[in-house]
C-alpha cells in the first residue's frame, strides 16, 4: 500500500477491509496532502485513530469515516484528535460517518467552524443525542443533502428529548437549499411545513417519523421539485388523497416532477387498496410524471389471529 502513495498527485484514496494502516500510512499521504481531495477510512482499528491527528488534508472534499467493531469504544481524547484534524479541512464538502463514538460532540465542534461548508453530512448512527450537535448543525447553511437518524435514548429525560427536537427542526428550517433529506425524526404538521417552506426545492425525502393523515400529503403536493418519497413508518392515506395530491404536484406551476416514485412501507391494513385501485395509482404515476408507485401494508390484525388456528 505505501508504494502506491510513492506516486505522485494521488486524488483519492479509499480503504474498506480490515486493514493495519495508521501512522506510516498517513506520513505517506501528507506528501499528497495538496492533491488529495477524496478520503475513504473504513474498517480502522485503533491504532490508526490515535495517529489520525497527524494527517494534512487541506484540499479534502469528500470524506467517509468508519471505526473497526473493535474501535467503536474509543476514549474521548482521540475524539480531541479527530477535532483537530477535522477543523483543518475546510474545504471539506462531503461528510459521511458510520458508528464513530462520540459522533455528537465531534461534530459540534467541527460544524460551528465557519470556514467549513458542507453541502452533503450522512450520518449512520449517533452514538448519544448532545442538544449542543443539533445547535450547531444549523450553521451549515449549504447542505443539500441531510441524512441523519433521531436519538431517543430511554434514559433520557423528556425535556432533553424535546430540548434536542425543537434544535433539530429548528435547524432544518433555517436551511435553504435542501435537495435531500433522510431522517427518522418524528414531525409534527406545523414543523414539516416550517422545513418545506424554507427547502422548497427538495427533491428526495425518505421518511420514518412522518404522520399517517392527509395533511402531510397535502403539505408534500407544494413541492415543486419532488421526485422521490419513501415514507417508512405508518400510514393512513385514502384513495381521495392521492387522487388530489396527484393533481396539486401536477398543477403546479413551473413543476419538474419527472420520473418521481412513491413507496409506502407500512400502509394501514384497514386502508388497503384493491388490485384495481394499486394499478390505478401506478398508471396515474407513469402517466402523469413516468415514475412508479410501490405500496406495501402492515399485517392485518384478523389475518394474523386466523394463523394461530391454522394446521
Amino acid at each position: 500500500m505505501l508504494n502506491i502513495l510513492f506516486l505522485t498527485c494521488v486524488e483519492s484514496f479509499t480503504v474498506t477491509s480490515l486493514n493495519g494502516i495508521g501512522e506510516d500510512t498517513f506520513q505517506a499521504l501528507n506528501g499528497h496532502s495538496l492533491s488529495l481531495k477524496r478520503l475513504g477510512l473504513m474498517s480502522l482499528e485503533p491504532a490508526a485513530w490515535d495517529s489520525i491527528d497527524i494527517l494534512s488534508t487541506p484540499n479534502l472534499e469528500s470524506l467517509t469515516l468508519e471505526p473497526s467493531a473493535t474501535a467503536r469504544n474509543l476514549a474521548p481524547l482521540i475524539a480531541d484528535k479527530v477535532v483537530l484534524w477535522l477543523k483543518q479541512c475546510v474545504c471539506l464538502k462531503e461528510l459521511e460517518i458510520t458508528s464513530f463514538p462520540h459522533t455528537d460532540s465531534v461534530l459540534a465542534d467541527v460544524l460551528q467552524n465557519p470556514d467549513i461548508h458542507l453541502t452533503s453530512l450522512i450520518l449512520r448512527r449517533l452514538e448519544s443525542g448532545a442538544t449542543r450537535f443539533y445547535e450547531h448543525l444549523a450553521c451549515q447553511k449549504d447542505l443539500r443533502h441531510l441524512a441523519i437518524p433521531s436519538f431517543d435514548d430511554e434514559d433520557d429525560e423528556e425535556i432533553i428529548f424535546i430540548e434536542r427536537h425543537v434544535n433539530f427542526v429548528k435547524a432544518l428550517a433555517e436551511f435553504q437549499n435542501l435537495r435531500r433529506l433522510i431522517t427518522n425524526e418524528p414531525f409534527q404538521p406545523a414543523e414539516f411545513q416550517a422545513i418545506i417552506q424554507s427547502n422548497p426545492f427538495i427533491e428526495e425525502l425518505v421518511l420514518n417519523g412522518f404522520g399517517r393523515g392527509e395533511v402531510f400529503l397535502k403539505l408534500l403536493g407544494s413541492l415543486p421539485r419532488l421526485k422521490s418519497v419513501q415514507i417508512l413508518s405508518e400510514t393512513a392515506f385514502s384513495m381521495d388523497t392521492f387522487t388530489n395530491f396527484f393533481n396539486m404536484i401536477e398543477a403546479q406551476p413551473e413543476a419538474d416532477h419527472e420520473g418521481f416514485q412513491f413507496y409506502l412501507a407500512q400502509q394501514d391494513s384497514a386502508y388497503k387498496f384493491s388490485d384495481e385501485q394499486e394499478a390505478w395509482l401506478d398508471n396515474e404515476i407513469r402517466r402523469r410524471f413516468g415514475g412508479r408507485f410501490f405500496i406495501s401494508y402492515q399485517a392485518d390484525p384478523d389475518d394474523l389471529h386466523e394463523s394461530d388456528f391454522s394446521d
